[in-house]
């Protein structure tokens, strides 16, 4: 358990080094807690490696309170990333999707999220594929 933990923070590290400017900027201050309280990342790519530094920068955050994902291409696999997320941060309020390619995996997911966590407020998945044609 220890080494897979070393191992996965290893990885963030060298991901992290990989991500430059206002990413890298919101990245840190995720990490720090000393995040604004609202963060959209219009005009950012939000790639996987990106989606997955996100996602593992909020679930200990205490300062976010509202994060803003719409129409960011994120996939079904990130989306799980994501609602795993929740599961770990009880201060997020909001959390906007929509206009993803979120699927079933990232719809099961958030159910079982939003199980343990009694926080969020507001989810907006609108406009993604959640279910089997």
């Amino acid at each position: 358990m220890e080494q897979e933990k070393l191992r996965r923070q290893q990885e963030e590290d060298a991901d992290m080094k990989k991500v430059e400017g206002r990413m890298r900027n919101i990245l840190i201050d995720l990490k720090s807690n000393k995040s604004a309280r609202d963060i959209t990342v219009a005009g950012l790519k939000l790639g996987p490696i990106r989606c997955g530094l996100v996602a593992s920068s909020v679930e200990s955050n205490r300062s976010l309170m509202s994060l803003h994902l719409a129409r960011k291409l994120i996939k079904d696999e990130d989306g799980v990333k994501i609602a795993r997320m929740i599961k770990q941060n009880k201060h997020l309020r909001k959390l906007e999707l929509e206009g993803n390619l979120l699927g079933p995996n990232t719809a099961r997911e958030f159910g079982e999220a939003l199980l343990e966590n009694k926080t969020l407020k507001y989810l907006d998945l609108e406009g993604n594929q959640l279910q089997h044609d």
